[in-house]
């Protein structure tokens, strides 16, 4: 679902992360779901969610986003191998924006050193 969300993580973050989704729908690389996944979907969020249908669990959501744009975060057992540290950060550092910059379309090649400068929790 896209458009009106909030969760309990970066609103401008989900605004961006929405964008590159609905730009990679205009050009052909991702699909709509089918709209009865979609009903499907609302239906759910409205029975779990009865007062606030509209939040959304943040890392998930963004994940999801990122999955279907061939976004998301590098987490193979190859990037263990290759770069031991930028694994345990994306597992042990907060989620921030830069994590969906490290693959994909519009990768920043400052990512993993931005990455590296969060704490760990």
């Amino acid at each position: 679902a896209l458009g009106f969300l909030l969760s309990f993580g970066n609103e401008s973050c989900v605004a961006e992360m929405q964008a590159r989704w609905t730009l990679a729908h205009w050009v052909g690389r991702v699909a709509l779901p089918p709209a009865s996944d979609m009903d499907t979907e609302m239906q759910r969020r409205r029975k779990s969610h009865r007062k606030y249908p509209q939040f959304v669990p943040y890392i998930a959501y963004m994940d999801s986003l990122a999955r279907d744009c061939g976004l998301s975060p590098p987490t193979s057992w190859t990037m263990l191998l290759r770069n031991p540290s930028l694994f345990w950060k994306l597992h042990t550092a907060p989620a921030v924006p830069a994590h969906y910059r490290l693959a994909g379309t519009h990768t920043w090649p400052e990512a993993a050193d931005f990455i590296a400068s969060q704490p760990s929790t």
